[in-house]
């Protein structure tokens, strides 16, 4: 198993575990009275969408046979076009903003599912919740597919796939356990946190946007030092 490839890959999920709408959800959730149920449920949510894209890319990997290191140019040319895609959606998030508002101005602005589902703080909808606050992106899909093309054994590489979905949800496991801890401790915490958190809320395209933008020009970078090498 080339190692340094799998570790650049858990530093991509990582990046997309850096997730402004996991923030905000935990914070949301954890000031409700059942605030640790929801909690876990808003997790399971978000591995259960992370575990079952990643089996999907490694499926994918292993049936056209992509694998390392016998498909190198393949592999560096998914890199190259997922950054290429990073940086587009970077570029045009906010018009893609805009014209999906944009019916909305004709009337009154309803909130979006999420919002909606949590205003319920049922634990079907925070599983649902999870489910959409955590749907892999560019950054997520680049980590599980080098991870699925590095490793040659189809146990480990499920293994590995499945700890990159723990990865992905990081956030939302550290603010649960860390309640599990101390209930009063972590209430108080995100009180005070609540300034910088409606921040994030309010800048979140801002945010979104500089992330992509980082993703984007390593994986331009390294696919296309990769496609070059090769």
């Amino acid at each position: 198993m080339p190692v340094v490839a799998v570790l650049q890959s858990f530093l991509l999920v990582l990046g997309s575990a850096l997730n402004p709408g996991a923030l905000v959800v935990s914070a949301v959730y954890l000031a409700k009275e059942r605030g640790a149920r929801l909690e876990t449920a808003f997790m399971t949510g978000g591995l259960i969408i992370g575990a079952l894209v990643g089996v999907v890319v490694l499926v994918l990997i292993r049936v056209t046979g992509l694998e390392l290191p016998a498909n190198l140019t393949p592999h560096y040319g998914i890199r190259l076009g997922l950054g290429v895609l990073a940086l587009l959606l970077a570029a045009f998030l906010p018009w893609l903003r805009t014209r999906l508002r944009r019916p909305a101005e004709q009337g009154e602005r309803k909130p979006s599912l999420s919002t909606r589902l949590m205003e319920g703080a049922e634990v079907g909808g925070a599983i649902v919740v999870g489910v959409l606050i955590f749907a892999p992106g560019v950054q997520y899909l680049a980590g599980v597919e080098g991870i699925s093309a590095a490793e040659p054994r189809i146990a480990i590489a499920i293994l590995l796939v499945l700890a990159a979905a723990v990865v992905n949800v990081a956030l939302a496991w550290i603010f649960l356990a860390a309640f599990m801890r101390a209930p009063d401790r972590t209430q108080t915490h995100l009180t005070r946190a609540n300034n910088w958190i409606g921040w994030v809320k309010n800048h979140r395209d801002l945010v979104v946007r500089s992330i992509l933008t980082v993703v984007g020009v390593y994986l331009v970078i390294n696919g296309t030092l990769g496609l070059a090498s090769n």
